[in-house]
């Protein structure tokens, strides 16, 4: 069961009463694929990859997802933003 008193969350199971807090968590979505680029060079492959990708003929999307992480950034305790 949850109660608020005061803009404060609390949480209550079987008579037992203590405040919730707030997380960050980052989601971080990786997205990943090997493209062939024909240079002289791989200061040049990378130079051509680059105005690919920025020019948006190389568009990453749902099927090159390779994973995700989550990470804790920061607790809030008592705060509200």
């Amino acid at each position: 069961m949850t109660e608020i008193l005061r803009g404060r969350k609390f949480m209550r199971k079987e008579g037992e009463c203590r405040m919730s807090r707030q997380f960050e968590i980052e989601i971080q979505e990786i997205l990943s694929r090997v493209e062939k680029v024909e240079a002289d060079s791989v200061g040049e492959a990378i130079d051509k990859a680059m105005a690919l990708y920025y020019g948006q003929e190389i568009i990453l999307d749902a099927e090159d997802m390779k994973g995700v992480d989550f990470t804790p950034i920061r607790i809030q305790e008592g705060k509200s933003r």
